[in-house]
């Protein structure tokens, strides 16, 4: 038996950091992992295609990968000036952009940070003007969930920030593994749920800027996690979320 032996017994988060190491002498990342003065490519890369399309899946709406690329590949598409979801589109994949610069700059998410994202991914929706944080309960609100009331989101964003373990009870939150501390960052700000609807989406994006703040990869949204974040968000704060682990783990491995 050799030094590998020990492997099988780690666990899958000593797993994904052991193959972050062995990759960081060899490769860059996707999507995740962006250091300052790296851009992405044009048309978009294939991780931005299907992290954009997975992203707006979480909301329920049927994006195609190819769809990104053919729709932000033309500036002369017609429909993309005139259907919301296209907008949409064009608005992740902006998103997909300033979370490069954002990690350039070492800025982790806060409350006002995932505001101005939102502002970017709406920008071209005419609902969403002079619309950002909401009136009312949202639109894309999950039953049994309490959200905060209106007049106090700003206050909640003000303090979601890593200093204040981003609400979380701090001791708890300090001891966590990053990955692990992302999952909770992701359901307190869907819990928060400051914008009109796109909630559950710009949680999944605090998430990894979470992650790829940390130096950890991205994860990309696939059609069971709808059903699986609407589970979470009624339940208590996860401790870990074991599918996203090996979902990480596989990416980097």
């Amino acid at each position: 038996m050799g030094a590998n032996a020990d492997i099988p017994s780690l666990n899958l988060l000593e797993r994904l950091d052991l193959a972050l190491a062995a990759r960081a002498v060899t490769s860059v990342p996707d999507v995740a992992g962006l250091t300052e003065g790296q851009r992405l490519p044009s048309p978009p890369t294939t991780a931005a295609k299907h992290w954009v399309s997975g992203i707006l899946g979480l909301r329920g709406l049927l994006v195609h990968p190819d769809d990104v690329e053919r729709i932000t590949g033309s500036e002369k598409f017609e429909e993309a000036n005139e259907h919301q979801k296209y907008l949409l589109i064009r608005g992740m994949c902006a998103v997909h952009s300033r979370l490069e610069d954002l990690v350039g700059k070492g800025i982790t998410p806060d409350g006002w940070s995932i505001v101005e994202l939102f502002e970017k991914f709406t920008s071209g929706v005419a609902r969403f003007r002079n619309n950002t944080l909401r009136r009312d309960m949202p639109w894309d609100s999950i039953l049994y969930v309490n959200y905060p009331q209106c007049d106090d989101l700003k206050d909640c964003l003000d303090s979601f920030h890593l200093a204040n373990s981003f609400t979380d009870i701090k001791v708890r939150f300090q001891n966590l593994h990053p990955v692990r501390q992302a999952f909770r960052v992701m359901w307190h700000f869907g819990r928060l749920a400051p914008f009109p609807d796109f909630n559950l989406s710009m949680s999944w994006v605090a998430m990894n800027l979470y992650l790829i703040s940390t130096g950890y990869p991205a994860i990309t949204p696939q059609g069971e996690d709808r059903e699986l974040i609407h589970r979470l968000m009624t339940g208590p704060v996860p401790v870990r979320i074991t599918p996203f682990e090996a979902r990480l783990l596989g990416q980097c491995e």
